[in-house]
């Protein structure tokens, strides 16, 4: 422990191994068994297959829900689809990917949160008890092996850089305010939920520094970061409000999602689940804080007046927003009389993020600084810290083999394994809209899943007028068909749920090609408006929106401007850094020459 603490190196080295102590568990758990894991496994293989298709940018994936393409990458954060896609590529199943990310995960979010609190206090000790708590706290665990939360606990990774720059800039140098891009960045490229309530606890976080905004420079920054964050995140966004004002999507509606604050209230968590796992629930997810973190938090209290002053209010804003963030966890906050935004949380329990984030600040300082004033012996300090280590991993683990348990019998019947559940998808390659969610259908659909959309065939369809349809040809995302004998305003729906990244021609008998624009059935399909002289050939293929080409190429650009400039800050840092050791070396030379 003393090796680990007096290197900051050796400090990441073995958070890094606590986390794959914490992942283990992973090797054995069935991916699609958890409650969000088949729509991940499902996500991976469609993106594939849309890449296998020629589609370069794939937002649509092709043979899903009944092979009328499924829009998974328009409405779903591309930081989690791409990463474990690219691991993909050396593991044997999709669902191995998914764990390695999901233990990737528990790593970095140990060593950013030490990051982060080193930067405010150059504390190793405090350093490494805030990064072991952040990754090791049940609730963290629970998103992955109760849950499989993707975007929640890959955002769990990015929280910590957000309020590192915000630190820096606030109470710091504001050398590192770009943390505060860097984290943003991988926070809404990873989770829109977390994304929104992270900006919400920042301005809180913010307000209680208004202060510093007397400095211009702070105004600066905070703009700098910020046109960084939106420009580069617009390759991912703009698309996805270009489809919120084309139609509705099921995702956009409150009443089918239930993301409206009315239906918030018996969704937090009881009291005493956060003291004692409930073992008499079916559900697996765990909402108990740990004895040994809740230990730790109340001692962490008794170091206020030995703590430094310049990490005081770090200390206290963490109290504050660890007991709000665990206050809006339960049914006692009064959600009724919040914004109807901020029904988007859908279960109050998922506010636990921020009480990890902040209790693991808590305890970090706080112990550090009880250590160093009360315990004078090092060798002794050591011990403390080894134990401590000890008793969270092993009260972790202890949490992650109750998530891990095989004892839902509502699921009894889904007990395959990995390797089997991919097979059997691949092997079908068209699946049901039924074997996936369907948040991210357009409304008219998801409302006649059952009826219509269940019943409709993968063909042409005449809606109103009368042509004759000939020659289909249907590959994925790409349809060929020859129309001809059309009467006046004849309607013809596609095969394909509406969604915008299409292009439709009508290649005519005298080899003239003319551009169709095409709407949203009443059915949620799309569907074109012929005439008698657009005889010919109807050729349907995949291809972005003039808006969706624009904001890659902005994104693009912004985020090759932003690495030139981070290389440029770290340029202007290293040379101060040398002048600064220059500077002492003089210094030092002429003491030894009047000496």
């Amino acid at each position: 422990m003393k090796k680990i603490l007096n290197n900051k190196r050796i400090g990441y080295v073995i958070i890094a191994i606590l986390g794959a102590i914490l992942s283990i568990q992973l090797i054995k758990m069935n991916v699609h068994d958890r409650d969000d894991g088949f729509f991940h496994i499902l996500r991976i293989i469609g993106t594939k297959y849309a890449i296998s298709d020629g589609n370069v940018i794939p937002l649509i994936a092709p043979y899903f829900c009944r092979d009328f393409g499924y829009a998974i990458n328009i409405f779903y954060q591309p930081l989690v689809t791409y990463i474990p896609l690219l691991i993909s590529l050396f593991t044997n199943t999709n669902a191995t990917a998914l764990k390695i990310f999901a233990g990737l995960t528990i790593i970095l979010s140990g060593i950013f949160m030490y990051k982060f609190i080193y930067n405010v206090t150059k504390s190793k000790i405090a350093s490494f008890l805030a990064g072991l708590v952040y990754m090791a706290a049940p609730y963290h665990l629970t998103n992955i092996y109760a849950r499989y939360a993707m975007g929640e606990f890959a955002g769990m990774v990015f929280i910590p850089l957000v309020f590192l720059g915000l630190q820096n800039l606030f109470d710091g140098d504001g050398k590192k305010h770009y943390y505060i891009s860097i984290g943003a960045i991988g926070l809404l490229l990873s989770h829109t939920i977390t994304s929104f309530y992270t900006a919400i606890i920042g301005v809180i976080y913010i307000l209680y520094h208004v202060r510093a905004f007397k400095k211009k420079d702070v105004w600066r920054k905070c703009i700098l970061n910020l046109i960084f964050t939106i420009a580069i995140t617009l390759f991912f966004f703009l698309p996805l409000l270009e489809h919120n004002l084309s139609a509705d999507y099921t995702i956009f509606s409150k009443e089918m999602m239930r993301t409206s604050t009315k239906y918030l209230p018996g969704k937090g968590t009881p009291i005493h689940e956060f003291f004692a796992i409930d073992t008499e629930k079916e559900s697996l997810v765990v909402f108990e804080i740990g004895t040994p973190i809740l230990l730790l938090m109340i001692v962490s209290l008794f170091s206020l007046k030995k703590m430094k002053k310049e990490y005081k209010d770090l200390y206290y804003i963490s109290l504050i927003l660890s007991l709000l963030s665990i206050y809006m966890s339960t049914d006692y906050f009064p959600w009724k009389l919040m914004p109807d935004v901020f029904g988007v949380i859908q279960y109050q329990w998922r506010m636990q993020t921020f009480f990890v984030l902040f209790s693991s600040v808590m305890i970090g300082i706080g112990i550090a600084t009880i250590l160093n004033n009360y315990i004078k012996d090092k060798n002794v300090r050591y011990i403390i810290i080894t134990a401590i280590t000890i008793l969270v991993v092993i009260s972790s683990i202890l949490s992650i083999e109750y998530m891990s348990a095989d004892r839902r019998e509502y699921r009894s019947n889904t007990r395959e394994t990995d390797e089997i559940y991919e097979k059997e998808i691949l092997d079908k390659k068209v699946i049901s809209h039924f074997s996936i969610n369907r948040d991210y259908l357009p409304k008219n659909a998801t409302l006649k899943q059952s009826g219509y959309v269940n019943k409709r065939e993968n063909r042409v369809y005449i809606l109103s007028g009368n042509a004759i349809i000939e020659n289909e040809e249907k590959h994925g995302l790409n349809l060929k068909f020859d129309v001809s004998n059309i009467n006046n305003n004849t309607i013809l729906e596609l095969p394909y749920f509406y969604y915008l990244p299409y292009k439709i021609n009508l290649e005519k008998k005298d080899g003239t090609i003319k551009k169709l624009t095409f709407t949203e059935s009443e059915n949620g399909f799309i569907q074109i408006e012929l005439n008698p002289e657009d005889e010919g050939k109807i050729v349907f293929e995949y291809s972005l929106t003039n808006i969706e080409k624009i904001s890659y190429i902005i994104s693009a650009t912004s985020l090759a401007i932003f690495i030139i400039y981070l290389i440029k800050q770290k340029q202007v840092q290293k040379n101060e850094n040398d002048n600064i050791v220059e500077r002492k070396e003089n210094e030092n030379e002429k003491i030894s020459t009047k000496l």
